[in-house]
């Protein structure tokens, strides 16, 4: 049921046909006791449900399921929740919230040693200190993480994104113009980039052929 609904959700199919089978798996793990299928399941509908405060809800029910879970799942499992958790403030408009979370996940993230990760957490932190008006903050740990995702040769769209969009709040507009550039070539391309953002994409394009 966790991988059906994984295969409908990542085709783009409607709410619908993933909702049922994350349901499905979610009440098999409860039953059976399974909590590593139950916060899987959960973490999914965190992850589609809709409106925000329905996804927090199954986060939270995530959160307080792993009684069962070994300690280490238990470690990787946190540190994924809080980042859900985190995402869902932010689509709430909670930026404080959302970054309060983050900083938890980031930590979380260290203790588990991963530099892939570690980066994630360390982009989400400052996208929402951009958000929050902290431009400033922002900006040089965006320009590390390009850094990093250069040497570690993985993509770095989103990295491109937010330097941009630090550098168009501090009125370097034509510096952030190349980053929208590349970040409109790279995640276009990407076909993990949500289809439901199209405005974010022509937003890029825009500015990164701005003057």
């Amino acid at each position: 049921m966790l991988e059906r609904g994984r295969c409908f959700n990542d085709t783009g199919k409607t709410r619908a046909g993933p909702r049922e089978c994350f349901l499905r798996a979610w009440e098999l793990g409860q039953a059976e006791r399974l909590d590593g299928y139950a916060v899987d399941a959960a973490h999914m509908l965190g992850i589609i449900e809709r409106p925000a405060s329905e996804a927090m809800q199954w986060n939270l029910r995530a959160w307080n399921t792993p009684r069962g879970v070994t300690i280490p799942m238990r470690g990787r499992w946190l540190a994924t929740l809080q980042n859900n958790i985190g995402w869902t403030y932010h689509a709430m408009g909670d930026y404080a919230a959302a970054l309060d979370v983050f900083e938890d996940a980031l930590r979380l993230r260290h203790v588990q040693g991963k530099p892939g990760p570690i980066r994630v957490a360390r982009w989400c932190v400052a996208k929402m200190q951009r958000l929050l008006g902290r431009a400033g903050e922002a900006l040089p740990v965006q320009e590390s993480l390009l850094g990093e995702c250069e040497r570690a040769r993985e993509p770095e769209g989103y990295v491109h994104e937010e330097l941009g969009e630090c550098l168009l709040a501090l009125g370097r507009r034509a510096l952030a113009a190349p980053h929208f550039a590349r970040a409109h070539q790279l995640l276009a391309n990407d076909p993990g980039f949500p289809k439901e953002e199209a405005a974010r994409l022509a937003r890029m394009k825009e500015l990164g052929t701005s003057k």
